[in-house]
């Protein structure tokens, strides 16, 4: 099996990551109108290619399809939060300490996602007579897809392949051949892995810096996602450092003092803000010294 060295010990990447991949599709309630378009290239004496003319075919924004959307915009940030990028399109990294977690969590969206689409169906013959009445000349029922063919427009699909295993490929090529393109893919995978790391060290630093501007700020200004947001790296980094690299894990374990106090308390409290500013800060900067990263301090100042 592939491995790279961590510390003193050997770790198999095969053991340690699957390949993922997603893809919540949504029906996008849009449509291109060439007749418009044509039109309106007409009247400002320009060429129909200048522009598009694409109308919403529910443009009272029902609160059915709206769910819809939201929750597919919601699972595929998920995704990203609890991955981490890859060196090609549409696969990305999932750490096998991962994989119960978002299964789990994809298995209830999936559940929801049936009861929304279903909720959006039984709605959608008066959505689309309503949207008639807006669109009025615009409105063409062959923009509308038929009700029995929109549940394929909200499908979910999660697929897992295993990381690369080295020794055990087997090709039909020579031995320098084989051996070269062993070669090829250990590098890529090792600067994949190396991207991951960074990675995973610039969401806790971004997430440290962010709190460390807005504490240094006027209380009023403190908002709560700055400590949700930190508190969800500290969550999931863990877990997502799957070379369990010990320098991340010590300064996740200082990210975590910084959520001891809520937003009240930090908002109310000039001593208690100081002492989360403080101490944000000094993360923030042994973070940027350690890795090498770009801490622009200039907020001190205001």
């Amino acid at each position: 099996m592939e491995k790279i060295m961590v510390g003193k010990s050997d770790v198999k990447l095969s053991e340690k990551v699957l390949l993922a991949s997603l893809n919540v599709s949504c029906w996008t309630g849009r449509a291109f109108d060439e007749t418009v378009t044509t039109k309106l290239a007409s009247i400002e004496n320009v060429d129909s290619k200048a522009g598009r003319y694409n109308k919403a075919l529910l443009p009272q924004k029902p609160e059915q399809f709206t769910l819809l959307i939201n929750q597919g915009n919601e699972i595929r940030q998920k995704f990203r939060d609890m991955t981490l990028a890859y060196q090609q399109d549409g696969i990305r990294l999932m750490p096998v300490k991962m994989y119960l977690a978002w299964t789990e969590y994809l298995q209830q969206q999936m559940e929801l996602r049936e009861k929304l689409v279903k909720d959006f169906i039984d709605a959608y013959p008066c959505m689309v007579d309503e949207a008639c009445g807006i669109l009025k000349g615009l409105y063409k029922p062959s923009d509308y897809p038929h009700p029995t063919h929109l549940p394929e427009k909200f499908k979910i699909a999660n697929s897992f392949l295993p990381f690369t295993d080295l020794e055990n490929i087997s090709l039909s090529l020579n031995k320098v051949d084989l051996d070269r393109l062993k070669v090829s893919i250990a590098n890529a995978n090792a600067e994949s892995i190396s991207s991951c790391n960074n990675e995973i060290i610039q969401r806790l630093f971004s997430a440290v810096l962010k709190l460390a501007e807005r504490s240094c700020a006027d209380a009023g200004r403190f908002h709560k996602s700055c400590l949700e947001h930190l508190k969800m790296e500290v969550e999931l980094i863990p877990q997502l450092n799957f070379l369990d690299d010990e320098q991340i894990n010590s300064f996740v374990q200082e990210a975590s003092q910084l959520l001891i106090f809520d937003t009240e308390a930090i908002r109310s409290s000039p001593e208690i803000k100081n002492h989360v500013s403080k101490h944000a800060v000094s993360l923030a900067e042994n973070m940027a010294e350690s890795y090498g990263l770009s801490f622009d301090d200039s907020f001190l100042a205001a």
